[in-house]
């Protein structure tokens, strides 16, 4: 809904470069249906969010300093 508002509202939607959003799977399936050209990146917010969630001591066993030092490193990255 709101990606088709805003194509009707805004003539100048194709000139679209970047759209940033989370990691939705539905939502980026819109995004390129909308915005075919656009280049679209995940927000590093949600990219920490996703990181921490998947890597941690209960499914990869690592201590409180290789979590911390693959925190440090992901911020580098990102």
């Amino acid at each position: 809904w709101a990606f088709e508002q805003f194509t009707k509202m805004n003539s100048n939607y194709t000139k679209t470069k970047i759209i940033m959003s989370d990691k939705s799977q539905t939502e980026r399936n819109s995004i390129s249906s909308f915005f075919p050209t656009a280049k679209r990146i995940i927000c590093i917010f949600h990219t920490m969010q996703i990181f921490k969630r998947t890597i941690n001591k209960k499914y990869f066993d690592l201590s409180g300093e290789e979590l911390t030092k693959a925190f440090d490193l992901l911020r580098i990255l990102v």
